[in-house]
Formats: structure tokens, C-alpha cells, sequence
């Protein structure tokens, strides 16, 4: 699913190099405003500034967006956030560095990537789900190796399924009324801010 989307948004934006880019853009320019594709995962975004080093913003988004209990039970609803929120409560980090915590970063870097250059998921999403949500996304807390707890986000099959499936169908449905295939470049593409 993952790579006739890396073609369709090849289609749209032809040239080399700038896969990442125009993956996420298609997720962010063409997903139903229900799949919430530019939501930041709170969590995910802790996790990412913690590994950069970034420990005082990490524990800064932690209190601000999911304090409490580490072995409480989190939902995205209640934790996840528009970047708006986000980059108000940590004014120092660049918004590159935030968008990459979004879901649609997260698709790309962490599940299709993770899978197609390491055979495996990234460290800050699971395949397990404590929950039994199939249908929407959720978190695991899991104690790693070095003793941290960490929250892993899990991205049910459903779940991406019906968000591939819808940005496919919003391209066809341009497609369908547009005289060309491709579009230009935008002059910034979303995932640099």
C-alpha cells in the first residue's frame, strides 16, 4: 500500500530525491480532514526530542499533554495535538523537528521506511496492541531494555488501510477533473515547515 502510494505521489511530483517529502505531502494534501494526518503524536515527539538529546522539551511536552501515571492508559484523542498547541509549548523547536512527530511523518518515517530498509518498525510504534482497537490508532506503554518507559504509538492494519485508500481515491477524484498529471512543486513542501 505503502509504495503505489510512494507512485501515485511520484506521479503527481516527478523528480529524485524528494521521496519523503512528497509521500508526506500527498498523505497531508489528499487524506480526509477525519484522518487527522497533520495531528502531532505527543508521545512520539517526547520520545524523538529525548533520543535528539532535547530532554528538558521532552519532559516540558510530557507534563503539558499527557501527565500522569506512565502505566495509564492514553488515547490519542486525549493527548495528541495540532501543531498549533505544540509548537506554543515548545517555542524553541524548529516546526520541522514537531511536523515529524504528525501522523503523516510517522506513516512514512516509521512504518513504510522502518519496513522497507530495516525489515522492522521504527522504536516509537508497535504492532502490539494491549487495547483491541482495530480501527484506530492507540498507545502501548512499554518498558525498554535501558529501564525507560516509553508510550508506543500502534497503527492498526484498518486504520491504514482506510487512510491509504481515501488519499487514493481524493488523487483519482483530481485526476479525474485536471487536464495535466503532474502538479509543481510547492514552494515549501509541508514537512519543512
Amino acid at each position: 500500500m505503502c509504495c503505489a502510494i510512494s507512485g501515485l505521489a511520484a506521479i503527481l511530483w516527478p523528480g529524485t530525491g524528494i521521496d519523503r517529502q512528497r509521500f508526506i505531502e500527498f498523505l497531508v494534501e489528499y487524506s480526509q480532514s477525519t484522518s487527522n494526518l497533520q495531528l502531532i503524536s505527543t508521545p512520539v515527539l517526547a520520545s524523538q526530542l529525548r533520543d535528539m538529546g532535547d530532554t528538558s522539551s521532552a519532559i516540558h511536552l510530557s507534563r503539558k499533554f499527557f501527565p500522569g501515571n506512565p502505566s495509564e492508559e492514553i488515547k490519542p484523542m486525549q493527548v495528541d495535538q495540532g501543531e498549533t498547541m505544540v509548537v506554543a509549548t515548545l517555542s524553541s523547536v524548529d516546526l520541522k523537528v514537531i511536523r515529524r512527530a504528525s501522523y503523516a511523518s510517522i506513516i512514512y518515517n516509521d512504518l513504510r521506511c522502518a519496513l522497507v530498509h530495516e525489515y522492522s518498525i521504527s522504536p516509537y510504534i508497535t504492532n502490539f496492541n494491549l487495547f483491541g482497537t482495530h480501527a484506530t490508532l492507540s498507545y502501548t506503554n512499554m518498558t525498554l531494555e535501558d529501564g525507560q518507559s516509553r508510550r508506543l504509538l500502534h497503527i492498526p492494519f484498518q486504520y491504514l488501510a482506510d487512510v491509504l485508500d481515501g488519499t487514493a481515491q481524493a488523487v483519482f477524484a483530481y485526476w479525474s477533473k485536471s487536464s495535466q498529471w503532474e502538479r509543481p512543486r510547492p514552494a515549501l513542501w509541508w514537512t519543512d515547515g
